[in-house]
């Protein structure tokens, strides 16, 4: 395992441990991609049910034996009330709007939501220039043809939520420090079919030669905890 994907494990346990200590008795995991988060919420014996777009990984992840539903962030397809937990993980920057699908969230859980989303600290080791390099990567994977926008803070979640009681907000920011194998398997490959001549590639190469000479801060996450306000 890379250190990038032992970086991002890390990050995503410490919201499966969050998510598991508020005793959900069931969850939903909205964009639940490759089912890591799915599969270890319900390797603690909590019924989980995912959501995700890509109708791909639906059909592998069922193959798996998780229960997932293809569908679309700003419009789930449940009931409000439907679940206990509803939980969002590095998925909002790549909605088209969202604070639709944060109230979408709200909505459909019965206690509440957890989202969070990927985040720097400037003054850490190495996060200035990962900043450079999130900011070099989000108009590359639009040019893809994917949605990819800045990442949300605490404040922008729960402005999309102002109804919101009990909010609980932590930040995981594990100082590690990445390298040119970290940023190539990153950022590289949306370098990947672009003219050798093209100005984005270009200050890839200018980027990677600081990440070689200085070395980048793997980043972070903002967790979001915020309950429903039950009279």
């Amino acid at each position: 395992m890379s250190r990038l994907h032992r970086h991002r494990e890390v990050l995503r346990e410490r919201f499966a441990e969050l998510v598991l200590a508020e005793k959900p008795f069931s969850v939903l995991d909205v964009g639940c991609g490759r089912g890591e988060l799915a599969q270890r919420i319900a390797a603690a014996g909590v019924p989980v049910e995912g959501l995700e777009a890509d109708g791909g990984l639906v059909e592998s992840l069922r193959e798996r034996g998780l229960s997932v539903r293809e569908g679309s962030a700003t419009q789930l397809p449940f009931d409000d009330g439907s679940f206990d937990w509803v939980v969002v993980r590095h998925v909002i920057h790549h909605v088209e709007q969202p604070g639709q699908a944060v109230a979408e969230a709200f909505r459909v859980c019965g206690t509440g939501i957890a989202i969070a989303e990927p985040c720097f600290d400037a003054r850490l080791p190495g996060h200035a220039l990962s900043l450079e390099l999130e900011r070099w990567a989000i108009p590359q994977h639009r040019r893809s043809g994917h949605v990819h926008a800045e990442s949300w803070d605490a404040a922008q979640i729960l402005a999309a939520v102002p109804e919101a009681v009990d909010v609980v907000v932590e930040t995981c920011l594990p100082i590690t420090i990445g390298d040119v194998d970290d940023a190539d398997e990153q950022y590289g490959r949306w370098t990947e079919g672009f003219a050798a001549d093209d100005g984005a590639v270009q200050a890839y190469r200018d980027l990677r030669a600081r990440v070689e000479a200085e070395g980048f801060g793997l980043g972070g996450s903002v967790m979001v905890f915020a309950k429903k306000n039950h009279p």
